[in-house]
Protein backbone atom coordinates (compact mmCIF):
# COMPACT_ATOMS: atom_id res chain seq x y z
CA UNK A 1 0.00 0.00 0.00
CA UNK A 2 0.89 3.50 -0.77
CA UNK A 3 2.11 6.19 2.24
CA UNK A 4 -0.68 5.91 5.07
CA UNK A 5 -2.75 8.88 5.01
CA UNK A 6 -4.02 8.05 8.12
CA UNK A 7 -2.52 8.70 11.92
CA UNK A 8 -3.11 5.53 14.72
CA UNK A 9 -6.60 7.47 16.08
CA UNK A 10 -8.16 7.50 12.98
CA UNK A 11 -7.21 3.79 12.34
CA UNK A 12 -8.49 3.21 15.50
CA UNK A 13 -12.13 4.53 14.85
CA UNK A 14 -11.98 2.19 11.43
CA UNK A 15 -11.13 -0.60 13.80
CA UNK A 16 -13.99 0.40 16.16
CA UNK A 17 -16.49 1.14 13.17
CA UNK A 18 -16.01 -2.00 11.33
CA UNK A 19 -14.68 0.59 8.46
CA UNK A 20 -11.27 -0.57 7.79
CA UNK A 21 -11.53 -1.89 4.55
CA UNK A 22 -13.42 1.12 3.11
CA UNK A 23 -10.97 3.37 4.23
CA UNK A 24 -8.20 1.36 2.69
CA UNK A 25 -9.89 1.86 0.08
CA UNK A 26 -10.18 5.32 -0.44
CA UNK A 27 -6.98 5.90 0.83
CA UNK A 28 -5.45 6.12 -2.61
CA UNK A 29 -7.76 9.10 -3.15
CA UNK A 30 -5.73 11.49 -0.41
CA UNK A 31 -2.65 13.32 -1.91
CA UNK A 32 -0.74 16.37 -0.75
CA UNK A 33 -1.20 18.18 -4.14
CA UNK A 34 -3.93 20.49 -5.03
CA UNK A 35 -4.68 19.76 -9.09
CA UNK A 36 -5.02 23.07 -11.32
CA UNK A 37 -9.47 22.34 -11.50
CA UNK A 38 -9.55 21.86 -7.62
CA UNK A 39 -7.46 25.21 -6.99
CA UNK A 40 -9.91 26.81 -9.09
CA UNK A 41 -13.16 24.80 -7.25
CA UNK A 42 -11.30 26.74 -3.99
CA UNK A 43 -10.73 30.01 -5.76
CA UNK A 44 -14.23 30.51 -6.51
CA UNK A 45 -15.92 29.31 -3.27
CA UNK A 46 -17.39 32.41 -1.51
CA UNK A 47 -16.98 30.95 1.72
CA UNK A 48 -15.16 27.89 3.90
CA UNK A 49 -15.76 26.12 6.88
CA UNK A 50 -12.37 26.43 8.99
CA UNK A 51 -11.38 23.94 11.54
CA UNK A 52 -8.57 24.06 14.39
CA UNK A 53 -7.89 22.98 17.80
CA UNK A 54 -7.64 25.74 20.47
CA UNK A 55 -4.79 26.01 23.37
CA UNK A 56 -5.91 22.76 24.94
CA UNK A 57 -6.72 20.65 21.55
CA UNK A 58 -10.23 20.86 21.50
CA UNK A 59 -11.41 21.68 18.18
CA UNK A 60 -13.15 24.51 17.15
CA UNK A 61 -14.61 25.70 13.75
CA UNK A 62 -15.95 28.80 11.77
CA UNK A 63 -16.80 30.06 8.81
CA UNK A 64 -15.10 32.58 6.47
CA UNK A 65 -17.44 34.59 4.04
CA UNK A 66 -16.94 36.65 1.10
CA UNK A 67 -18.97 40.07 2.07
CA UNK A 68 -20.93 41.45 -0.49
CA UNK A 69 -19.21 44.67 -1.93
CA UNK A 70 -18.45 47.14 -5.36
CA UNK A 71 -16.02 44.50 -6.48
CA UNK A 72 -17.48 42.58 -9.45
CA UNK A 73 -14.19 40.29 -9.74
CA UNK A 74 -13.69 40.54 -5.47
CA UNK A 75 -10.39 38.44 -5.13
CA UNK A 76 -10.34 35.25 -3.80
CA UNK A 77 -11.11 34.10 -0.52
CA UNK A 78 -8.66 31.78 -0.26
CA UNK A 79 -5.52 31.43 -2.94
CA UNK A 80 -4.53 28.70 -4.28
CA UNK A 81 -0.82 29.65 -6.05
CA UNK A 82 0.15 26.16 -6.13
CA UNK A 83 -0.52 23.37 -5.89
CA UNK A 84 0.80 22.60 -2.26
CA UNK A 85 -0.19 25.99 -0.85
CA UNK A 86 -3.37 27.70 -0.06
CA UNK A 87 -3.56 31.53 1.46
CA UNK A 88 -6.18 33.35 2.75
CA UNK A 89 -6.40 36.30 5.34
CA UNK A 90 -8.10 36.85 9.07
CA UNK A 91 -9.06 40.11 10.79
CA UNK A 92 -7.64 41.26 13.73
CA UNK A 93 -8.08 38.57 16.45
CA UNK A 94 -10.39 41.36 18.66
CA UNK A 95 -12.82 41.68 15.04
CA UNK A 96 -13.02 37.74 14.41
CA UNK A 97 -15.81 35.28 16.32
CA UNK A 98 -15.66 31.62 17.15
CA UNK A 99 -13.16 29.70 15.54
CA UNK A 100 -11.15 32.24 13.79
CA UNK A 101 -10.26 34.61 16.79
CA UNK A 102 -8.97 31.41 18.45
CA UNK A 103 -6.93 30.47 15.20
CA UNK A 104 -5.32 33.70 15.22
CA UNK A 105 -4.33 33.65 18.45
CA UNK A 106 -2.93 30.01 17.89
CA UNK A 107 -0.93 31.13 14.66
CA UNK A 108 0.64 34.37 16.78
CA UNK A 109 1.63 32.15 19.75
CA UNK A 110 3.21 29.60 17.70
CA UNK A 111 5.55 32.59 15.78
CA UNK A 112 8.54 30.43 16.29
CA UNK A 113 7.19 27.04 17.29
CA UNK A 114 5.73 24.23 15.09
CA UNK A 115 2.84 25.17 12.58
CA UNK A 116 -0.52 25.53 13.73
CA UNK A 117 -2.70 21.79 12.02
CA UNK A 118 -5.83 23.31 9.81
CA UNK A 119 -8.60 21.98 8.09
CA UNK A 120 -10.27 23.90 5.18
CA UNK A 121 -13.63 22.77 3.80
CA UNK A 122 -15.06 24.20 0.43
CA UNK A 123 -18.68 23.74 -0.27
CA UNK A 124 -20.66 24.04 -3.71
CA UNK A 125 -24.01 23.79 -2.79
CA UNK A 126 -25.79 24.35 -6.01
CA UNK A 127 -23.84 21.47 -7.39
CA UNK A 128 -23.41 19.14 -4.32
CA UNK A 129 -19.61 19.18 -4.58
CA UNK A 130 -16.89 19.72 -1.50
CA UNK A 131 -13.36 19.67 -1.20
CA UNK A 132 -11.34 19.09 2.07
CA UNK A 133 -8.06 20.35 2.48
CA UNK A 134 -6.21 19.65 5.98
CA UNK A 135 -2.50 21.05 6.10
CA UNK A 136 -0.55 22.87 8.42
CA UNK A 137 -0.48 26.68 8.80
CA UNK A 138 2.12 29.58 9.66
CA UNK A 139 1.94 33.12 9.73
CA UNK A 140 2.91 34.44 6.31
CA UNK A 141 4.10 37.92 6.90
CA UNK A 142 6.22 38.01 3.88
CA UNK A 143 3.05 37.74 1.04
CA UNK A 144 1.08 39.88 -0.72
CA UNK A 145 -2.38 41.10 0.88
CA UNK A 146 -3.49 43.03 -1.76
CA UNK A 147 -6.84 42.59 -1.94
CA UNK A 148 -7.37 41.59 1.56
CA UNK A 149 -7.62 45.19 3.23
CA UNK A 150 -8.93 44.52 6.54
CA UNK A 151 -6.30 41.62 7.01
CA UNK A 152 -4.19 41.76 10.23
CA UNK A 153 -3.03 37.93 9.65
CA UNK A 154 -2.27 36.28 6.62
CA UNK A 155 -1.86 32.91 6.93
CA UNK A 156 0.14 30.43 4.62
CA UNK A 157 -1.11 26.66 4.60
CA UNK A 158 0.94 23.86 3.07
CA UNK A 159 -1.55 20.79 2.06
CA UNK A 160 -0.90 17.81 4.23
CA UNK A 161 -4.08 16.29 3.18
CA UNK A 162 -6.44 16.81 0.09
CA UNK A 163 -9.44 14.70 -1.18
CA UNK A 164 -12.94 15.18 -2.25
CA UNK A 165 -15.93 14.40 0.45
CA UNK A 166 -18.87 12.39 -0.50
CA UNK A 167 -22.05 14.92 -1.58
CA UNK A 168 -24.37 12.91 0.26
CA UNK A 169 -24.64 15.18 3.37
CA UNK A 170 -24.73 18.60 0.89
CA UNK A 171 -28.72 19.75 1.37
CA UNK A 172 -28.86 21.76 -2.22
CA UNK A 173 -29.99 25.24 -1.47
CA UNK A 174 -33.84 26.30 -1.21
CA UNK A 175 -35.63 29.30 -1.87
CA UNK A 176 -36.82 31.60 0.68
CA UNK A 177 -40.49 31.29 1.52
CA UNK A 178 -41.95 34.58 0.51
Amino acid sequence: MARQPYHEGERAAHRRFGVTDAADAIADMITDRLSLGVRRFIEARPLVFVATTDAAGRPVCAVMARTGGADRDPPPLVRAPDARRLIFAIDEPENTTGGLDVLARRLQDSRAADDVGIGLLFVDFARRARYRVNGSGRLASDIDAVGWPAAAIVVELTVVQAYANCPARIVAPQPLPE
